[in-house]
């Protein structure tokens, strides 16, 4: 659908593991002959030796930044993997659990801060931003969770929780929302066989 309404998209990153490529994000912007405009996921600056982090590697937060802004000077719809947080997920397996949990932590931190260097970069007036896990963590504390955390901001979301038709309750989508509501955003008409609805913001009391 974007490819048909001329507007170009672009990933940027991956969630390698050594020996292991991860590049599954390239799905959410490629059109259906699994083509993609603009981007990188397989430069080996887009992550750097990092002892301490999982598999001994971690996102060049430095590089994807870079990279973002110039996939977003040639492109109107930007996917970034960051990669550490699924690296950490899967790196869980492998060691103590509160090795784990630090490495977790430091992750899920400089996620953060990425996303903090992200938003503040945009125009939200005019520019949404979406962040989202697409699965659910391979191993949790609670029993049988299948939940994943979505936060959105821009000129469409104001303050409160997420919502949509799908679910109709105030702070739960699905991830059958994310497409509806990107073409929305960029003034596209879904698909007829798109399943889900756009996703708003409702004010909680």
């Amino acid at each position: 659908a974007l490819r048909e309404a001329g507007i170009r998209t672009a990933v940027i990153g991956n969630s390698d593991i050594p020996g292991e490529p991860h590049r599954e994000a390239v799905a959410i912007a490629m059109d259906r002959n699994g083509l993609v405009d603009v981007g990188d996921v397989s430069s080996s600056d887009l992550a750097e030796p990092f002892p301490d982090s999982a598999y001994g590697v971690r996102a060049n937060n430095r590089v994807l930044l870079r990279e973002l802004q110039r996939a977003l000077r040639l492109s109107g719809f930007v996917v970034l993997d960051f990669g550490d947080t699924y690296r950490a997920d899967r790196y869980a397996e492998l060691c103590t659990d509160s090795q784990a949990a630090r490495i977790r932590r430091e992750a899920v931190s400089r996620l953060d801060a990425l996303v903090g260097e992200i938003r503040n970069s945009l125009d939200l007036k005019r520019d949404s931003l979406i962040v989202l896990s697409p699965t659910p963590r391979l191993l949790s504390d609670l029993e049988d969770e299948k939940l994943t955390p979505v936060l959105a901001v821009g000129p469409r979301f104001g303050g409160g929780a997420l919502t949509s038709p799908s679910t109709r309750r105030v702070g739960l989508v699905t991830m059958g929302d994310v497409a509806p509501t990107v073409l929305s955003l960029l003034g596209v008409s879904p698909p007829r066989d798109v399943v889900g609805r756009t996703i708003v913001s409702a004010k909680c009391d």
